[in-house]
């Protein structure tokens, strides 16, 4: 006879192997086994979501919710998938949910404001990434998007310096090294914006955006044929 955490185990076993349909059945039946079960609503959340219906597995996130209502994990989990379809105001409660209920480390922190720019609160949003660097100082992606909202801003010559910390902490952060560039080009800086591009495109040389931005910092230094290039390799 199947146990509830046997059909869970089973569920997840399917959904890593790319079987989504089996999953969802394994979970939907230890669901009906104990209903007042967390576990296989997220379960069938997750298999939901990998066959594209977002209505349903969000559904089955806030019931897990519900059914644990002091679980900060299961508040991240449901305010991931609202993120990733779209329904970011409804995120941006659930990470702060989260938070409140004492799961805010740096990571949902740095979700938070991700989310909070996304809807262009991005006050609010600035105060989330700097909490995010207070529990995570070593994390060179919070500081690259704390350098984008700041770039976004006009704000150049601080996002410049995010960005330089960044690469100090991952000198091969092509995101980073991109982002720099573009700060170097805003501030007239543009044998630095080159530059910037150059280490970005040595990191990875397929980086179309930085093939790209290098055209454009060829094409303002007056050099035509060297950015046409630099185009055609984008």
């Amino acid at each position: 006879e199947w146990t509830m955490g046997a059909l869970c185990l089973l569920g997840s076993v399917a959904g890593r192997q790319g079987q989504p349909v089996a999953a969802l059945r394994c979970c939907r039946a230890a669901a009906r086994l104990v209903p007042s079960a967390a576990e296989p609503r997220l379960g069938m959340g997750r298999a939901l979501e990998e066959l594209r219906q977002a209505g349903p597995a969000i559904g089955c996130y806030r019931l897990a919710a519900r059914l644990r209502p002091q679980d900060g994990a299961i508040r991240i989990a449901l305010a991931n998938a609202l993120r990733r379809w779209g329904a970011m105001a409804g995120a941006a409660a659930a990470y702060r949910d989260a938070i409140g209920l004492g799961a805010g480390n740096g990571s949902v922190w740095a979700n938070l404001g991700a989310t909070l720019q996304g809807l262009g609160r991005l006050g609010e949003a600035e105060g989330a990434y700097v909490e995010a660097l207070r529990r995570e100082p070593g994390h060179a992606e919070i500081r690259n998007n704390l350098g984008l909202l700041l770039h976004a801003q006009g704000r150049h010559e601080e996002a410049r310096a995010r960005f330089r910390t960044a690469l100090v902490l991952d000198p091969c952060h092509v995101p980073a090294l991109v982002n720099l560039g573009l700060a170097d080009s805003a501030l007239g800086d543009l044998g630095g914006a080159e530059r910037g591009q150059r280490r970005a495109i040595a990191c990875e040389p397929g980086r179309a955006e930085a093939w790209n931005n290098r055209g454009n910092a060829c094409k303002s230094q007056v050099r035509r044929s060297e950015a046409e290039q630099c185009w055609k390799r984008a």
